[in-house]
């Protein structure tokens, strides 16, 4: 056979078969797509919302599909929905996803908002990898304005990533900023920022506020430099651990004043059975209130421990750990049960309070006289404890 022809053949084969290689392939991830998409909107109806898939269509490797939201409370849900369309494009051999996620503004709820707001645009795109189930979702809403006569709220931009697989990923959430005021009661708040990690072995949750304030006539509360930070480490057993400071605190109410402070809270909650939580959470999710129970009531008996607790304001603080012991609840209730979990919870905790702090509670001196003694340092301290519902300040019995 001629040279010449025998690959004008051969490059015709391996055209055909790449061709329909590809075809297979895109057909398989688009129906793949489907699939998960279906299973993750029934995961995520709940008490909460009620989500109705209305069309799917596939077409080679384009996806449309729109959904209905709507929200319940478990019993009755709002008339009208929130409408999603979803449109994606398998990319060649079926290697990438790209797809799209829009808010019809011209019916439902969407409709409706749109006429309250001064903007309203949301930008939602996602990249997912068939083959290892990596994607990377980047998303935007923008809502402006809205307001009547007594009431304003004012939405910065919001923005949400988050790249990874649904086992192991890494999200990030920022707020530009937001402001609600009703009636000159005022909340406001400035940039915040959300970045988290999970992980089979862990998870991470940093919260990080650069301002806030609570406002009305008679209170003025202002938050800067917010660092709430939680971690939890998950193996057979589960430890969760806490660091939150707010770096500068004011109070102004008419009961308290407490003027540029330093509050912060630390501590490590654990051990608990890693594998009743997660069948206690997922029972929480699937709304099987009965199994969440008794899972919850088994966690308690199994007992847990707050240790290194440290709670602070400037210089005055709480330090050490409460304990809740092993017990046996059974078929207690009532009663009985308020009465064993009392007896189970065991605390000691020492206490320094400055003489500053003393005055602005107000602590009478009598109490301070009574149950307290002074340091080196002329702060106020005292050892709290509390076992077999017994409460005992400095050795003396509080009940």
């Amino acid at each position: 056979m001629n040279k010449g022809i025998l690959a004008v053949v051969i490059a015709g084969v391996v055209g055909s078969g790449t061709y329909v290689a590809n075809k297979v392939m895109v057909d398989a991830a688009a129906e793949q797509l489907v699939n998960q998409v279906e299973d993750s909107v029934h995961n995520v109806n709940d008490n909460f919302l009620d989500i109705q898939i209305i069309k799917t269509e596939i077409s080679g490797g384009d996806v449309e599909q729109e959904f209905a939201v709507y929200l319940t409370n478990g019993q009755e849900r709002t008339p009208e929905p929130i409408y999603v369309t979803h449109n994606a494009k398998v990319a060649p051999f079926g290697l990438k996803v790209h797809g799209q996620l829009q808010l019809p503004k011209d019916k439902g709820l969407a409709a409706e908002f749109v006429k309250e707001v001064t903007s309203f645009n949301e930008n939602i795109k996602y990249e997912l990898s068939p083959t290892s189930q990596h994607f990377d979702l980047k998303s935007s809403l923008t809502l402006g304005v809205i307001s009547d006569r007594h009431l304003s709220l004012k939405l910065g931009k919001l923005s949400l990533n988050v790249a990874g697989t649904v086992d192991d990923n890494a999200g990030q959430i920022i707020i530009d900023g937001a402001m609600f005021n009703e009636n000159n009661n005022i909340f406001e708040i400035g940039k915040t920022t959300l970045d988290s990690v999970s992980s089979s072995t862990l998870h991470t949750a940093d919260l990080t506020i650069l301002n806030a304030r609570v406002s009305d006539p008679s209170t003025q509360i202002a938050f800067n430099d917010v660092k709430l930070n939680t971690k939890a480490t998950v193996g057979e057993k589960t430890d969760v651990y806490y660091d939150w400071v707010v770096g500068s605190l004011n109070v102004n109410t008419p009961q308290l004043s407490l003027p540029e402070s330093t509050v912060g809270f630390k501590g490590k909650l654990g051990s608990f059975d890693t594998q009743k939580i997660t069948a206690f959470n997922d029972a929480i999710s699937n709304n099987q209130h009965t199994v969440a129970e008794d899972l919850l009531i088994r966690i308690l008996g199994d007992g847990f421990t707050f240790s290194d607790v440290n709670m602070f304001v400037n210089d005055s603080n709480v330090k050490g750990q409460l304990t809740f012991n092993k017990a046996n609840y059974g078929s207690l209730t009532g009663y009985q049960f308020e009465s064993q979990v009392q007896n189970a919870i065991s605390s000691e905790v020492d206490i320094t309070l400055t003489p500053k702090l003393v005055t602005k509670l107000g602590i009478p001196q009598q109490m301070l006289n009574h149950f307290w003694t002074i340091d080196e340092a002329n702060n106020y301290t005292t050892k709290v404890t509390l076992d077999n519902n017994k409460l005992m300040a400095n050795g003396i019995p509080l009940q």
